[in-house]
């Protein structure tokens, strides 16, 4: 979250939506720290993370099942999308950027754990079937930084890549490897993002 905020986007009275939400860990810090517009539209694949959502923060959300390795189209558009948590957890990675791409008129804020490959890779993954908090399937698809780079260009965006949070996940300390990527739709004068050459 400080580091979120120390990048100095313009959240501001943006609407958003807020996909693989779990419980609401960022829901209420959009609200209160980075002054959205109410209410954040999230969705999660499970209806019992979406019900302690709406017990949190049961004025200023409004949550939805989808499943969206699965599920049909989201239907509406968003200034933010934000999406922390998800990618990595998904059967196709690739279908659901096209879906939040459709959604997204204004920028898509990714964190996503990655493949240690270089190149424009998936790598398939068990998921942990004893974890509820994990992904919905027992397999998924851990992206390369190059792949999602790559597939957020190509459905239109400008990609950014932001100074890494301090984290051991995020710098080299751990043997998982995360990345925060930014795509806008419009180029992002911002000192503290470095966009991705094409």
């Amino acid at each position: 979250m400080e580091h979120l905020e120390s990048l100095g986007l313009p959240f501001q009275g943006k609407s958003v939506l807020e996909v693989g939400c779990g419980v609401g860990h960022f829901t209420k810090w959009l609200l209160e720290t980075m002054k959205v517009a109410p209410p954040i539209v999230c969705v999660d694949g499970r209806a019992e993370n979406i019900a302690e959502l709406k017990r949190r923060v049961p004025e200023h959300a409004e949550g939805f099942v989808i499943d969206l390795d699965h599920d049909g189209d989201i239907g509406l558009r968003f200034d933010i999308v934000f999406c922390y948590g998800l990618l990595y957890h998904l059967e196709n990675p690739l279908l659901v950027l096209r879906k939040l791409a459709t959604v997204c008129a204004g920028v898509l804020l990714m964190e996503s754990i990655v493949a240690g490959e270089t190149g424009r890779t998936l790598t398939l993954m068990d998921e942990p079937s004893h974890v509820q908090n994990q992904g919905l399937t027992p397999l998924a698809q851990w992206p390369s930084r190059d792949w999602i780079e790559h597939v957020l260009r190509t459905l239109g965006f400008h990609v950014y890549r932001t100074p890494p949070p301090q984290h051991p996940d995020f710098t080299g300390g751990s043997s998982i490897q995360r990345v925060v990527l930014i795509g806008s739709r419009e180029p992002l004068d911002n000192s503290k993002l470095t966009e991705v050459q094409w």
